[in-house]
């Protein structure tokens, strides 16, 4: 008898976070992406946030799909602890003279790097 472990989408956690040092701590460790057949696999993820800018901890091992680091709209791929290390201390920089509500999405994909049924997604605002 053969076993297959179900192909588990990539979910996307969110984090309790303080809101110490203003609205960037609040925006920099509450995203979390999670995946647990990931396997080393490329993720696909995609941030898009209105009245402002967002800019990523790091780039390392991470390939820009579309948009921009420090722009209202970055897609990129890596592996999970890679995406991780780049959502860790995520910036959020609102909009000159902005004040008011702000809109952040996130999208990702695991490109159905394992298991059966194609790529699995989260999308969360």
């Amino acid at each position: 008898m053969d076993a297959f472990a179900a192909h588990d989408r990539a979910a996307l956690l969110r984090r309790q976070c303080g809101a110490a040092g203003g609205i960037d701590a609040r925006v920099a460790r509450a995203l979390l992406l999670d995946d647990i057949d990931a396997g080393g696999g490329q993720e696909l993820v995609s941030l898009s946030v209105t009245n402002g800018t967002l800019t990523l901890a790091t780039l390392n091992n991470l390939t820009i799909v579309g948009g921009a680091n420090g722009s209202g709209s970055i897609s990129f791929t890596g592996t999970v602890a890679d995406v991780n290390a780049a959502l860790d201390g995520l910036r959020f920089s609102p909009a000159a003279n902005f004040n008011g509500a702000m809109g952040l999405g996130i999208a990702v994909s695991d490109q159905g790097n394992t298991g059966t049924g194609g790529a699995q997604s989260d999308t969360q605002s």
